[in-house]
């Protein structure tokens, strides 16, 4: 299970770099996964303490497409599983964004895992700002 996470938390971050750096093509079949990816309670809660739900994110991702320059990157590190149950699947890892400068976060995100072999979806995800 550990490594069916870690490949989720890195497609999607390869996914959301390419999004929102314009490398890829700006369609509704390019979002498709993403968006199918996150359950229909998902909700992220950001180093500020806003808390979205899948509704909105889903609207200001698709927004953010292009906006960032084409050398913007999102690196992961230190993933670490942290719990697995028959249905449920925590992990941590730390996210990378660079840029002009780099900044980080360190993230714990909740799983599900879907029956008959059918995957995962993103349930829940914290984010707590790192230094330096």
């Amino acid at each position: 299970m550990e490594s069916k996470c870690s490949l989720e938390v890195v497609k999607t971050h390869q996914f959301l770099e390419s999004w929102m750096g314009g490398k890829t093509e700006k369609r509704e079949i390019e979002f498709k996964r993403f968006r199918d990816s996150l359950a229909p309670d998902f909700t992220i809660v950001y180093p500020t303490g806003q808390v979205q739900n899948k509704k909105t994110l889903m609207a200001d991702i698709w927004n953010s497409y292009g906006l960032r320059s084409s050398s913007f990157s999102i690196e992961i590190r230190k993933f670490k599983c942290r719990l697995v149950s028959n249905s449920l699947c925590v992990v941590t890892y730390e996210e990378w964004f660079h840029l002009e400068v780099s900044t980080g976060r360190i993230c714990t995100t909740v799983f599900r895992i879907l029956p008959e072999n059918q995957g995962l979806e993103w349930v829940l995800v914290h984010e707590t700002r790192l230094s330096g």
